[in-house]
């Protein structure tokens, strides 16, 4: 019998229909592709009226869904796959307008704006076809013009309330008078093109043709009053935000105006070299200048609810040689200034100045040269203030500058905020050929303002016209009230007469200036005294508020006096370079007087007369004076440490430290003079060790002269004078005196031991 054979038919069946059925499967279908992006062609858009059609070209546009004519919707929108057809709508704003599409969920923007508005007649060719496009419109209307000039028909052109636009300002010339006319919640706008003419008003209606006056001349006088400091008579309308909507934020109020009026890539020109007035007495309007210019020969005046200058440059310059003041420039608002990268110049005088809100100056330029300018009597200056804002001018250049005549010519400049701070911070030149004054703080409305004045980061501050100059300049930084001032990393300080850094009621910061200078005059020139004083202090006039002065880490260089001083709190001195030198009794003062410490560390100071020989120097000294206090002050700490001071002048100069109320150390000082040294203690424990004094320098000690004076004087019950002089070296100082004012060393005392070189009588 034969086994049983399995033959694997069905098996084989099964296995190939499977591999059939997988090898004839279909594959799945490709992704779809993703639509094109939607393009539009770089068609330049020719000026369309409301209602007028346009057709714009591009690819891929035919699913779209959306056109906008600035903020309006487009009407009659058709849509084909290379253009798009609408109508512009009559809500569209006057003038040019951004025109955006909107295909597949994206924005598409035309490159170049679309103007709305009526065209001129290419056949026109004066102001009186101007004149008659322009009545023929509705108010807030549109007109723009050919590439062509236009000339003067005599009568003065009146753009009331429309806009006017050429086609660049290198190609539309208008020539004659314009008055521009804004009023009510009109938005003009003056764009592309050029006007030539002797006089440009902006007036609230084609009649008004009244004017403030600012002939006056700009007085250089600290004032309370910033409309006076602005050098003319000071405007009721500045003085209320009645004239547009104000909200009060803190001191300084933003307005807004109803109207405005722009300049863009517009140019204003004095049909000669003599003429060219720009007059805006409007309140309520906003003025703008974006990238446009003005080249004018008599004053201009732009009055504004807000002023704003940008990309621009305003020149008013008179022309004429034998001019008083030169042309004006006057900014006047009740709202904010702003100029940002702008260059404004005039030779004769310029003001800068809001009522309510803040001065911003940005990488501007303004100056006031009046070199060439007026052979009597002169004067020129600049003054930017505010009565409520913040005045702010960074990444700029300010100069006043005028020819050297002598008293026959004045330059000033003023930089102001009566209630609000003010800041100058990293400018290439804030400069004025007589005063500077930059400053801060006035009472207002019977309020006392807390202001902070602020310097840092500036190339050049400086006041005069050099140390052989005709005019002397003085540098004068400071609030009038509470707050800091604060004068920090500038990389040249200087005047050729004064400088004064101060605080009212509130504290003084000089630190990290690497070239603070104060020279009057050539020192080699004897018959020329030297008068170069710098003071730095507070003054707390009685109010007992903080009046720190914390000064560190500068250089000085003077050719006459510096004086340091505060009163009921801090001085600190430390790591200054000082050098004095002059030939009119050079000198250094420290006045902690009040003071709750003085602490001068790690100074190096060098006082020096330049007279030729030892008998002819004058008296050059370096005095600490902690000395004076009322029984109601807390006893103060006085710090002396590490400090080299030398006093180089005649026989009678000193170095002297009066000492007093509490606890005094002097300390690791190398003291040099070609005179004597004193150590007072008046009512303080004062420890004077480890010293150097190098005394008589230069001539020695003759006969019983006395180099070094130590006294302990004005004792009382409970304050008690007492001076430790230990441990010091002294060389070349002669016989020494010490004096205890009791005689008994009770109430006063002094001891004297462990010294090199002290002969005592």
């Amino acid at each position: 019998m034969h086994p049983r054979r399995h033959t694997p038919t069905l098996t084989l069946v099964l296995t190939a229909a499977l591999l059939s059925a997988c090898g004839h499967s279909d594959p799945p279908p490709p992704p779809t592709p993703p639509a094109p992006d939607a393009t539009l062609d770089a068609d330049t858009l020719n000026p369309a009226a409301r209602g007028e059609p346009i057709t714009l070209h591009g690819a891929h546009l035919a699913t779209g869904d959306h056109v906008k004519v600035g903020d309006a919707d487009a009407t009659n929108v058709t849509w084909t796959d290379t253009d798009v057809t609408f109508t512009v709508p009559d809500t569209a704003a006057w003038g040019d307008n951004q025109v955006t599409l909107t295909v597949n969920g994206k924005t598409l923007t035309v490159p170049t704006p679309l103007f709305v508005g009526a065209k001129l007649n290419p056949a026109a060719s004066t102001t009186n076809d101007i004149q008659t496009a322009l009545d023929a419109l509705p108010d807030h209307a549109a007109l723009i013009l050919g590439a062509r000039e236009y000339t003067s028909a005599g009568a003065t052109l009146v753009i009331d309330n429309k806009t006017l636009h050429g086609a660049g300002p290198d190609q539309t010339r208008v020539n004659g008078n314009v008055r521009f006319v804004v009023n009510g919640d009109a938005h003009v706008e003056m764009k592309r093109l050029t006007f030539v003419g002797d006089q440009f008003d902006v007036t609230a209606s084609r009649t008004d043709v009244s004017h403030a006056s600012t002939q006056s001349p700009l007085g250089a006088a600290r004032t309370s009053n910033p409309a006076a400091a602005a050098g003319g008579t000071s405007r009721a309308l500045l003085t209320s935000p009645s004239a547009a909507d104000a909200t009060i934020h803190t001191q300084s109020v933003t307005t807004r105006a109803p109207s405005s009026l722009s300049f863009d890539h517009v140019a204003l020109i004095g049909s000669t070299s003599t003429t060219g007035s720009f007059r805006s007495n409007v309140i309520s309007t906003d003025l703008t200048f974006t990238h446009s210019r003005a080249d004018l020969h008599q004053n201009a005046e732009l009055t504004a609810t807000n002023l704003t200058v940008e990309d621009s440059d305003l020149n008013v310059l008179e022309q004429n040689p034998a001019a008083q003041w030169g042309a004006t420039l006057d900014i006047a608002t009740l709202g904010k200034i702003r100029i940002n990268r702008s260059t404004l110049t005039s030779n004769g005088r310029m003001n800068v100045r809001t009522s309510l809100d803040d001065v911003e100056v940005h990488g501007g330029k303004l100056t006031v040269d009046a070199f060439g300018l007026c052979s009597a009597w002169c004067s020129n200056g600049l003054q930017i203030s505010s009565t409520l804002g913040d005045v702010d001018i960074t990444g700029s250049s300010v100069n006043v500058s005028a020819p050297s005549r002598g008293a026959a010519f004045t330059s000033s400049l003023g930089i102001t905020s009566a209630a609000g701070n003010l800041n100058i911070q990293d400018n290439t030149l804030i400069h004025a050929d007589d005063t500077l004054d930059l400053t801060a703080g006035t009472t207002y409305n019977n309020a006392i303002p807390v202001n902070h004045v602020t310097l840092t980061g500036n190339k050049e501050v400086s006041a005069g016209d050099g140390p052989d100059g005709v005019n002397l300049g003085t540098l004068n930084i400071y609030n009038n009230h509470l707050g800091t001032v604060t004068v920090q990393n500038n990389t040249t300080l200087k005047s050729d007469y004064r400088m004064d850094v101060h605080s009212g009621s509130g504290q003084v910061v000089v630190k990290d200036n690497p070239h603070i200078e104060v020279i009057s005059g050539d020192s080699s020139k004897l018959d020329t005294p030297s008068q170069g004083i710098l003071w730095l202090y507070t003054d707390v006039a009685g109010n007992h508020t903080p009046g720190r002065l914390d000064v560190s880490n500068n250089t000085f260089k003077l050719d006459g006096k510096l004086y340091a001083e505060t009163a009921r709190d801090d001085f600190a001195w430390s790591k200054n370079t000082v050098d004095v030198t002059g030939n009119n009794s050079p000198r250094v003062e420290a006045r902690c007087n009040h003071a709750n410490t003085c602490v001068l560390t790690d100074n190096t100071i060098t006082i020096r007369d330049t007279h030729p020989t030892l008998d002819t120097r004058t008296f050059a000294s370096f005095k600490l004076m902690a000395d004076t206090f009322a029984s109601s002050d807390a006893p103060q700490t006085v710090t002396v440490t590490g400090n080299t001071i030398v006093t180089l002048g005649g026989r009678t100069s000193t170095t002297a430290m009066s000492l007093g109320w509490g606890a005094a150390t002097v300390k690791d000082n190398t003291l040099t003079s070609s005179g004597t040294a004193a150590f007072t203690a008046v009512q303080a424990t004062a420890t004077v060790t480890a010293n150097t004094l190098h005394l008589f320098s230069g001539g020695g000690p003759t006969g019983d002269d006395q180099g070094l004076s130590l006294s302990a004087v004005q004792g009382a019950t409970g304050h008690l004078s007492v001076l430790n002089f230990t441990g010091n070296t002294v060389s070349n100082a002669g016989l020494t005196s010490a004096f205890d004012e009791d005689g008994m060393g009770t109430l006063d005392s002094l001891t004297v031991q462990d010294n090199v070189g002290v002969r005592l009588p």
